[in-house]
């Protein structure tokens, strides 16, 4: 990656920092009589959303219609495949610009997600081959302590990921994929808590369903959406004592839908 770049974060954390400004405002001024009136609703087990990574946090963040916002109350938020590709060696101006414009909406994302997060909060999102560390950097200046995990061994040799936030973990070998999610929210959270993932797919429907914690998914596909829905339903009824008819899951599940 060209240091022009590396020299412009900077800039794109101002520039973010202004977005992400502007969009917080914009909730609190959203925030009025009608939204104070309504009455929040008993937590969700599970709750589905169907829509793109920032729309959705700033949806969460700022409440919406019965829910309550989220603000300060996701100790853990795992962001899958939130990172740009980084250029490969001397690239076009235009493919520059574009990068750029991605590292913003990136660093965006970032400062909303810290705002759905307490102060020992934690952030997991895949580690990229950027030899500049430019989201690395990014990370570092949004939650103040990044660490770089790998693969332990016997798992992906090739697996990294970035843990970032107040409640950063003691370790320096992980196993990857959905067993990350599960082993971090059982080691991270407790009963309860809420557990943020975004983008979700039917990978994580396992500890979604046993792991006895508040999930909020968010899934910007239809088809993905709909696949991942019927992974956790599939999953929970077989978890389910043989007495209770699948009839009566289905209405427990129609919040998903």
């Amino acid at each position: 990656m060209s240091r022009s770049l590396l020299h412009c974060l900077p800039d794109i954390v101002t520039a973010a920092r202004e977005r992400s400004r502007q969009l917080l405002a914009a909730l609190a001024a959203d925030d009025g009589p009608l939204r104070r009136r309504a009455r929040p609703r008993e937590p969700q087990r599970i709750r589905l959303l169907c829509g793109n990574t920032l729309p959705a946090l700033l949806g969460l963040l700022g409440g919406q219609g019965n829910e309550p916002s989220l603000r300060a109350q996701i100790p853990l938020v795992w962001l899958a495949d939130a990172l740009p590709a980084p250029l490969a060696g001397p690239a076009p101006v235009q493919e520059r610009q574009r990068r750029t414009r991605a590292l913003v909406e990136l660093t965006v994302t970032l400062f909303v997600a810290r705002e759905l997060m307490p102060r020992d909060g934690l952030l997991v999102t895949a580690a990229d081959d950027d030899p500049d560390q430019c989201v690395r950097r990014l990370l570092d200046t949004v939650f103040g302590h990044t660490r770089l995990v790998t693969g332990a061994p016997g798992t992906d040799p090739g697996f990294a990921c970035y843990l970032a936030g107040g409640g950063v973990p003691c370790v320096d070998a992980v196993t990857a994929g959905p067993e990350l999610l599960g082993e971090l929210a059982s080691r991270c959270t407790r009963a309860d808590d809420a557990v943020l993932v975004v983008p979700a797919d039917p990978s994580c429907a396992a500890w979604v369903a046993e792991l006895d914690r508040r999930w909020v998914l968010v899934q910007p596909d239809a088809l993905g959406f709909a696949l991942l829905r019927e992974h956790i339903v599939a999953r929970r009824l077989a978890l389910q004592p043989p007495q209770r008819s699948v009839q009566e899951h289905r209405r427990t599940w129609a919040v998903l839908s």
